[in-house]
């Protein structure tokens, strides 16, 4: 996306130099703009919203199209929940698309839509997450590797200590109080994961052998049933 982006730029500076030397007197001549490839803008969850939103507006640039249209071509390109946010614009307006640049500006709407679909950066939306993340909401294992992934995520403003301590306060009782005992002879984040993981393999395999010795126990003590066998006569 980023190369695109780049070579749909030069190709609207290369247009632009081109327009200035041959008709520097008179204006562009405005086309109609082809969004070949570019999907209708519904939500952040499905498209990246920057990207989108930034070849959006070089083709309107690339096709000279008048700023005041902008409204118009972007509340055509939107679907889902981008359709209606604008549509609430359009009903506080009391105005249709092709009237909303009479009520707020293109800079304004743009910097309206940003703050409404730009996704969180992903050391944000990591850090949000670690806050209220706990062992109960996946098994332990799955648990363990998410939390990894999490804490690695780059430019997460989390130390060692920190991370340390809202993964053993976040997990279950047993895992807690394990890893209190040895709490400070863990100096890695990859030494915390790996002996979690091995009290919890531990505590398995514990748990495996005594359900075992149950069992054995327990056949131990039932009545044995005589087999008679009956001769044929």
């Amino acid at each position: 996306d980023g190369a695109q982006l780049q070579l749909t730029a030069m190709q609207l500076l290369q247009q632009r130099v081109c327009t200035t030397s041959t008709t520097s007197s008179t204006e562009p001549h405005e086309t109609t703009p082809k969004f070949d490839g570019q999907e209708i803008f519904c939500n952040s969850t499905k498209i990246d919203p920057i990207p989108w939103f930034r070849k959006f507006e070089l083709t309107l640039q690339l096709s000279n199209v008048k700023e005041h249209k902008y409204h118009a071509y972007l509340y055509s390109r939107s679907g889902g929940t981008c359709h209606a946010w604008l549509d609430n614009l359009l009903s506080k307006y009391g105005v249709v698309a092709a009237d909303l640049h009479t009520m707020i500006s293109w800079d304004d709407l743009k910097a309206a839509w940003y703050k409404r679909f730009q996704v969180e950066p992903p050391e944000i939306k990591a850090m949000d997450k670690l806050m209220i993340f706990e062992e109960g909401m996946l098994p332990s294992t799955d648990w363990i590797a998410e939390y990894q992934r999490l804490t690695s995520v780059p430019d997460i403003q989390m130390g060692f200590k920190a991370i340390r301590h809202y993964f053993i306060s976040r997990s279950c009782p047993t895992l807690s109080n394990a890893l209190t005992h040895v709490e400070y002879t863990l100096t890695t984040t990859a030494e915390l994961f790996d002996k979690a993981a091995q009290i919890i393999v531990t505590n398995k395999v514990a748990k495996n052998l005594r359900s075992s010795a149950s069992g054995l126990s327990g056949n131990q003590h039932r009545p044995r049933v005589a087999v008679v066998a009956v001769a044929a006569l």
